[in-house]
């Protein structure tokens, strides 16, 4: 007769999932908190991210994304599905709020390209009919 064989929760593991999992909520809050401690202005000034603001954020978002990565590796390995599943949600949430809450902005997207136009160039205006060709 074979039965099935459970493997009953430790209380260190329950532990440590539950701290992984809170801290990467709060670390995922704190991007957002930082994102707005650098970007929340009021009457008329402009804000900028310094390097440190940069730097911030950056290690931020790294242990933000890291700690479920952890959670999730130590879940798989202690075959507790159910923290598994929660750690891939939590994982998605700080992915996402790591690209939303982004120091300084714009960080992950390409920078415009420039064209420089040469020295002779003159601008041909619609109905001018002083457009080089036609």
């Amino acid at each position: 007769m074979a039965a099935a064989r459970t493997t009953p929760t430790r209380p260190l593991a329950l532990a440590l999932d539950v701290v992984l999992g809170i801290g990467s909520l709060v670390l995922a809050a704190g991007l957002f908190f930082q994102f707005l401690d650098v970007y929340l202005a009021f009457f008329g000034e402009t804000a900028s991210a310094t390097d440190a603001d940069g730097t911030r954020y950056l290690w931020t978002a790294a242990f933000a994304i890291a700690a479920p990565v952890v959670g999730f590796v130590l879940a798989a390995i202690g075959k507790r599905r159910g923290a598994a599943i929660a750690f891939v949600a939590v994982g998605l949430l700080c992915v996402l709020s790591a690209a939303v809450f982004a120091v300084p902005q714009g960080r992950f997207t390409p920078a415009p390209v420039e064209h420089n136009l040469p020295s002779n160039y003159v601008p041909c205006y619609s109905g001018s009919n002083d457009c080089p060709g036609g």
